[in-house]
């Protein structure tokens, strides 16, 4: 009997990662300028600066995109959550922070990107159609060249 109590005493002092520092955070995201959509693993969360709480089970992808600027992308990584040593010997607590992401951090609260204007190479002006075509612009920006 003393051999189960024992055990049930050390088992309760040991904790969960996902108890002490939780399976989610809150991630900010921010934008250079201001007012760009925002994709995180590819579903829209809104407009920067935006924040959205993300599962530390996994890794992310962010996208940021604005009319007028090239899209750009920020990865956000996880590492190992050094309060998950607390379950030391408890395979149950292990089991738990592996299940939950309890065992994972994210390395940063937050992201900036800096988003680039759109190069103008080749403008409408400057491109001569041959004889039965026509010129177009898209509403993306760029120019087609469709035959009549």
């Amino acid at each position: 009997l003393s051999f189960f109590v024992l055990f049930s005493m050390i088992l309760s002092l040991n904790g969960c990662g996902s108890l002490f520092t939780g399976t989610s955070a809150m991630f900010t995201i921010t934008s250079e300028p201001e007012k760009a959509k925002v994709y995180v693993n590819g579903l829209y969360i809104g407009t920067t600066p935006a924040s959205t709480s993300l599962k530390k089970d996994k890794d992310y992808n962010i996208v940021v995109k604005k009319e007028g600027y090239e899209d750009a992308s920020a990865i956000i990584t996880r590492s190992f959550n050094a309060v998950a040593i607390l379950n030391l010997l408890s395979p149950i607590c292990w089991i738990v922070d592996i299940v939950t992401g309890g065992m994972w951090k994210f390395d940063r609260e937050g992201v900036t990107v800096t988003l680039d204007p759109i190069s103008k190479k080749t403008t409408h002006n400057s491109i001569i159609p041959s004889e039965g075509m026509s010129v177009k612009k898209l509403k993306n920006g760029k120019t087609a060249i469709y035959q009549n």
